[in-house]
């Protein structure tokens, strides 16, 4: 039943290279073998070092996060305080003035 685990591939391969060594020197299998040895830890090592610097990324992620989350309150004086209060209050005047004058024309057409 191959093909059921993604190792027992390798372990065929393996174990088909070992049933044709009769014709292989034992220095040749040791030299595959050495070879295929460092493959592996070759990419164990990418592997590994690419989990570090994907968990030292989260890491500073959130460091980052939690930087930005602890920002200073701004405090406003209360000179600006009215200030910014006055302006608002000026603008919804406006906005009143300028909604009773079209009311004021509608009533006109609604009776001319």
């Amino acid at each position: 039943m191959r093909g059921l685990h993604p190792d027992e591939d390798f372990l065929f391969e393996v174990s088909a290279e070992v049933i044709y060594a009769d014709s292989m020197s034992i220095e040749t299998i040791l030299a595959q073998l050495d070879a295929e040895i460092e493959r592996l830890k070759q990419a164990h090592a990418l592997l590994a070092n690419s989990r570090e610097v994907t968990s030292k990324m989260i890491i500073n992620r959130k460091a980052t996060k939690a930087v930005s989350k602890v920002r200073k309150q701004r405090v406003l004086s209360p000179e600006a305080r009215k200030r910014i209060a006055d302006a608002q209050r000026r603008r919804w005047a406006a906005h009143k003035k300028a909604k009773a004058k079209v009311k004021v024309k509608v009533k006109a057409k609604k009776q001319g």
